[in-house]
């Protein structure tokens, strides 16, 4: 494959912290960042984006130091600073001439609603042959993604991570290294783009399993062209030194991947990008759009070992992708142990409450701790969200079955025909429904009911999602909330079905009790499986129209969604740049 600084005629470049600390020498910094985005598709490494990074003029006294090597990061790996001000100036060629937007996974762009990214929420598509340029502040140190937030781009390979440094953070004595070479960015993947693979299943001839798994764009996959595989994805240690590996769930289809490194005891730090007390732990699962920090400290003979990623859950679990964790002087081979493991894990971090897997100790998120506190207000505003596998009676005649539709509160999610941040005025407000007189209504387990759906709170308030998945085997949907983190507070199985109102009358009788703790640990995605619910609060600090969806490809597609309206128009004042893109309907005149 030729190399992509051929195809886009420039130097390829990353920018990288000046040292392992993440120190940008005390100064902020602008980075400019060039998206070329091209629909080349590279077998079992996605799209191919062609990534260019060069300094502002405008910064000053700052040493960055590009990483430079024969090709970039595939997929482009965005490193900086607490801090910085990166500039991302996407420009969309690809050739079936669709528009694109981009979201940053995690950043909560406070006070920057319009940077967010999720098309028709909070702006329109960015045309073909156009460029948008994307203004991101560096507020939070963590571990992040970016992604493509219109269709199914994201589980084609429009998908990267970025790292935010910080000096001497939290954790900081744990450790030894921190660099990009240690970045473990996983997901599925399918032998056809999600486009066509859509299209199949909603019409009965195609199934949403992933045909395997990738680390970092690797998989050996199937044998093809006679004997030749993908080579696998090889980390290197030295020995004795104390690893920060930064793991990133780019999954789109449920597929719930368990990681483990053979022979080492793991040490998490992080996850969602928030610090958590330092927990020890054997193996991890994690689901679509979860990130979690660990320390892999060397400290075993040299040689090769597998780092192991595993399918868990029923549309998976047959699958197996390996990484090598290789010690410095050890000979380049693959490990001696066996390529599948039955070992179980002694200590197995984030298993969902129905979890499939066994371990003599199960880790879950309730179970940890933040070391930042967090100060609410008394007044919680509560909303009982049901999200399910609902059958409701589709009128389309090309459909072969009645299909299981992704729903919250029985409920399609409708997008809007103008991006909501900007344009909501202009929308029909017979679009719009609210979501607790939603939750009310009675027939739309019969037929498909279709809105807007929207959740406003006021500017500061304290907000209460309550997640309930009733179904017996409805599965695990990971929901991610835009523009905020928040706190687990309550979680634990259930033993039926239930409305809001059912949850609603028995939380005001005592029976979910909430985590009696200042420092409950903090996500920006959280699983909720089948048979159980997950409480979570937050701040609503950020005002701005903020999308909140399950992160299942399909389901958001379909309409697992609803939109977080923060604040007032006035609260907004501001924070909209001057001359931003606007899109419309348009008739002409007489019609």
């Amino acid at each position: 494959m030729s190399d992509p600084a051929v195809i886009s005629g420039m130097q390829p470049l990353s920018i990288a912290p000046t040292n392992e600390n993440g120190s940008s020498s005390g100064a902020k910094v602008k980075i400019r960042i060039v998206f070329i985005v091209y629909l080349i598709l590279v077998f079992m490494t996605g799209l191919l984006i062609v990534l260019v990074i060069s300094p502002s003029s405008k910064q000053e006294n700052v040493d960055i130091q590009p990483e430079i090597g024969p090709t970039p990061d595939i997929p482009p790996h965005l490193k900086v600073c607490k801090g910085d001000t990166f500039i991302v100036n996407v420009t969309n060629m690809l050739n079936d001439m669709t528009g694109i937007t981009f979201h940053w996974h995690g950043l909560n762009q406070f006070h920057t609603p319009a940077m967010d990214g999720p098309s028709m929420i909070t702006q329109c598509p960015i045309p073909f042959a156009t460029t948008f340029t994307y203004k991101i502040i560096a507020n939070e140190p963590g571990t992040y993604f970016w992604h493509s937030h219109i269709g199914s781009n994201r589980a084609d390979g429009l998908a990267g991570p970025i790292v935010i440094r910080e000096v001497n953070g939290t954790h900081r004595n744990t450790y030894d290294v921190d660099d990009s070479n240690h970045t473990v960015f996983i997901q599925d993947w399918m032998n056809m783009t999600q486009n066509t693979n859509y299209v199949e299943y909603q019409y009965g001839v195609g199934e949403n399993k992933p045909d395997f798994l990738l680390i970092n764009g690797k998989g050996k996959g199937p044998e093809f062209k006679g004997s030749f595989f993908v080579p696998r994805e090889v980390f290197h240690v030295e020995i004795c030194k104390r690893y920060r590996m930064r793991v990133i769930s780019n999954a789109f289809t449920g597929c719930q991947m368990q990681l483990s490194i053979d022979n080492h005891t793991l040490l998490a730090i992080n996850m969602d990008s928030y610090p958590i007390d330092p927990v020890p732990f054997d193996a991890l699962i994690s689901n679509a759009g979860e990130r979690f920090d660990f320390i892999l400290h060397a400290n075993q003979s040299i040689g090769n070992y597998w780092l192991r990623l595993k399918g868990v859950s029923k549309n998976c679990k047959t699958l197996q992708e390996l990484a090598i964790i290789r010690y410095m002087s050890a000979p380049e081979e693959d490990p001696t142990a066996p390529e599948r493991s039955l070992t179980t894990p002694s200590r197995l971090l984030n298993a969902p409450e129905r979890s499939t897997v066994d371990a003599p100790t199960i880790i879950r998120m309730i179970n940890l701790t933040s070391n930042i506190s967090f100060d609410a207000n008394q007044d919680v505003n509560r909303y009982y969200l049901s999200l399910g596998l609902e059958n409701p009676r589709v009128i389309d005649p090309r459909l072969r079955e009645r299909k299981l539709i992704p729903q919250i509160n029985h409920i399609t999610f409708t997008f809007p025909p103008v991006p909501l941040l900007t344009q909501h005025d202009e929308v029909d407000q017979s679009l719009f429904c609210d979501a607790r007189v939603a939750s009310t209504w009675t027939n739309c387990t019969d037929i498909q009911c279709r809105c807007t759906q929207i959740i406003s709170v006021a500017l500061n308030q304290t907000v209460e999602l309550f997640f309930f998945n009733g179904r017996p085997n409805g599965g695990c949907h990971p929901m991610h909330l835009h523009g905020f983190s928040y706190r687990i507070v309550g979680s634990g199985l259930l033993n039926g079905t239930y409305t809001p109102a059912d949850i609603q009358a028995l939380d005001m009788n005592g029976t979910f009790p909430r985590l009696q703790s200042n420092c409950p640990p903090n996500k920006d995605t959280v699983c909720v499986s089948h048979g159980s619910y997950m409480i979570i609060q937050f701040i609503a600090d950020n005002p701005g129209w903020w999308f909140l969806h399950c992160h299942l490809d399909f389901h958001a597609l379909i309409g697992m969604a609803m939109v977080v309206r923060v604040g007032t128009d006035e609260d907004l004042s501001g924070l909209i740049p001057p001359n931003f893109p606007r899109c419309n309907n348009f008739a002409p005149p007489g019609l």
